[in-house]
C-alpha cells in the first residue's frame, strides 16, 4: 500500500509518538509511507525527524489560521496528493484534517484514494467557547461526508463523536495507542536531583496549555509542601508557572519520559480534555500509579481504585494524593496492575495490525 499521512506538526507529543510508530513499522511491513506536515509552534520542540518515509514540509501550514496561509497549504496538499497518488490518506490533528480533506475535493472524481482522519481526541469541550466549539462541530459534520473511515483513540471520545452524528453512517475504529519499550538509562529524574528514596515524586508531563491545566499541578504542590512535584515539557504557560512555583517544583522541560518515569512514585494528568493519553501508558509502563482526570478517554486507560484514581475536583486530587503518597503498598499494588493492563490492552502488535486491517478494509470495500 501506498500510505500518506498528513499532520499539522511535529511536535514533541502524544500524536507524533502515535504517527511515529505506526510509519515506522508500516515500512517495515512493506508499505511506503509519505507524511506531509507544516511547522511547529512557538514553545513547542520538534519531535524527531522519522526514519525511512518521503517526508515533505510546507512552509505557513500552522495550526493558527491564516486563511491566504490555509489556501495556500491546500492547493500544495493537493499537488502532494496528485503526485504521491496513495492508496490511503490518513489525516491526524484537527488542522490537518480540514485542510487535508478539503485538498482532495478537486482530484477526487478523477482519482479516489480511500480518506481516513484519526481522531486523537476532539475539540468539542475544552479548548474553545461553546460558540467555537459548536462551529467545529459543524466543519467536522461535513468532513464526515468525505471521509470513508475514522481511527479514534479511546471509546469514550468514540461515544461523543457517534452521539454528536459525526461518525453516523460511517466506518470507524478504536485503536490504543501502544505500549513502546522502556528505554534503560544509566540515571532518572530522582537521581539527577538527588532525591532520597523515602521522598515521593508526582510527575506530570505535557504541554504547558491552557487545556492541560498545569496550573492543578501548583495548586496540590502548594498544599503538600513535601512532595517533589515534577513537571516536564513546555508550551505558551511555561514561564508563568515558573514564576508561580513553589520550591517543591521542578521543571526539566522536555526529556526522555523513561527518565521521568523511571523514577517516579505518581503519575498526574489535570487536562480538560484527553483521548487515550499516551502519556499514560509511559507511566503505566514503568509501573507508576496516576491520579488522573475523569474526562475523554482516560478511564479507557485508569481504571478507578485498580491502577489509580479518576478525579473531577481538586477535593478528590487531594483525597488521591494524600492516600497514594503516604501507602507504599497501595502505590506498588496500583503501579503493578497498571503495568499489567498496558501489556494487556496497549499492545504495538495490536495497534500496527489494526491499522492494516482497516486500511486493506476501506480499498477493499466499494463505498
Amino acid at each position: 500500500m501506498r500510505i500518506l499521512h498528513i499532520i499539522t506538526r511535529l511536535n514533541k507529543g502524544g500524536t507524533s509518538n502515535w504517527l511515529q510508530i505506526i510509519s515506522d513499522k508500516l515500512v517495515k511491513e512493506g508499505h511506503q509511507v509519505f507524511l506531509i506536515h507544516g511547522e511547529i509552534n512557538k514553545h513547542e520542540i520538534q519531535s524527531e525527524t522519522l526514519a525511512n518515509i518521503t517526508e515533505f514540509q510546507i512552509k505557513g501550514f500552522k495550526r493558527k489560521i491564516n486563511f491566504i496561509s490555509d489556501i495556500k497549504t491546500t492547493l500544495k496538499i493537493m499537488i502532494l496528493i496528485y503526485k504521491i497518488k496513495p492508496d490511503i490518506i490518513n489525516t491526524h490533528t484537527s488542522k490537518a484534517g480540514l485542510l487535508g480533506r478539503v485538498a482532495i475535493l478537486p482530484i477526487y472524481f478523477g482519482y479516489k484514494p480511500k480518506v481516513v482522519h484519526t481522531f486523537h481526541g476532539h475539540l468539542l469541550y475544552g479548548y474553545f467557547s461553546n460558540f467555537s466549539s459548536f462551529f467545529f462541530l459543524l466543519i467536522e459534520k461535513a468532513l464526515s461526508k468525505i471521509t470513508d473511515g475514522f481511527i479514534i483513540s479511546g471509546q469514550t471520545v468514540a461515544d461523543n463523536l457517534v452521539h454528536k452524528r459525526i461518525l453516523q453512517g460511517k466506518k470507524f475504529i478504536c485503536i490504543n495507542p501502544p505500549m513502546s519499550q522502556s528505554i534503560n538509562l544509566e540515571y532518572n529524574v530522582r537521581d539527577y536531583y538527588k532525591f532520597s528514596k523515602e521522598d515521593v515524586l508526582v510527575s506530570w508531563l505535557g504541554r504547558f496549555e491552557k487545556v492541560k491545566c498545569p496550573d492543578r499541578v501548583i495548586e496540590l504542590a502548594i498544599l503538600f509542601p513535601r512532595i517533589k512535584f515534577i513537571m516536564s515539557g513546555n508550551g505558551s504557560l511555561y514561564d508563568h508557572i515558573k514564576r508561580i512555583a513553589p520550591k517543591n517544583v521542578y521543571l526539566t522541560g522536555w526529556v526522555n519520559p523513561d527518565f521521568i518515569w523511571s523514577g517516579t512514585d505518581i503519575a498526574l494528568l489535570t487536562s480538560l480534555n484527553e483521548a487515550v493519553p499516551f502519556v499514560l501508558v509511559e507511566s503505566s509502563s514503568h509501573q507508576v500509579p496516576a491520579i488522573a482526570e475523569n474526562v475523554g478517554s482516560v478511564k479507557d486507560i485508569i481504571e478507578n481504585n485498580f491502577n489509580g484514581f479518576l478525579t473531577s475536583n481538586l477535593s478528590d486530587r487531594i483525597s488521591a494524593l494524600q492516600l497514594l503518597s503516604t501507602s507504599v503498598s497501595i502505590r506498588e499494588k496500583m503501579g503493578q496492575n497498571a503495568r499489567s493492563l498496558v501489556e494487556n490492552k496497549f499492545s504495538e502488535k495490536i495497534f500496527i495490525s489494526s491499522h492494516l486491517d482497516f486500511y486493506s478494509e476501506l480499498i477493499n470495500s466499494d463505498f
